[in-house]
């Protein structure tokens, strides 16, 4: 399983560029985003694959969910766009994606303001 995972690695990181270079009008919506969050701070880290950690400790996208730049946060939390979830598979990753970031960032999140 380890070895499917790390191969599949490049697709989910493709899919974060996708969504955060065209954020509203990204072709698959939240939807790549969400799922690509929620299977790389979720369930992928737990394979203990240093290739796999490397990545997604090298990945800015990763690194800033939740933060803001400037006025603007990231695709995570921008309300423009889970919004815009209209079915129920979208709804469902995304509340996959904020599980995972929850548990990650949990102490971040305690401790900045700016999340809260």
């Amino acid at each position: 399983m380890k070895s499917f995972a790390e191969g599949v690695l490049p697709g989910f990181e493709g899919a974060l560029k996708t969504i955060t270079a065209n954020t509203l009008n990204s072709p698959a919506g939240p939807l790549e985003g969400y799922v690509a969050v929620s299977i790389l701070k979720g369930r992928l880290q737990n394979y203990g694959s240093s290739k796999l950690d490397n990545a997604i400790m090298a990945n800015q996208t990763l690194q800033g969910l939740g933060m803001t730049n400037g006025a603007k946060p990231n695709f995570f939390l921008l309300d423009k766009l889970y919004k815009k979830i209209s079915t129920k598979e979208e709804g469902v990753w995304f509340v996959h994606a904020l599980e995972s970031f929850f548990k990650v960032y949990e102490q971040r999140i305690v401790k900045d303001e700016s999340v809260r």
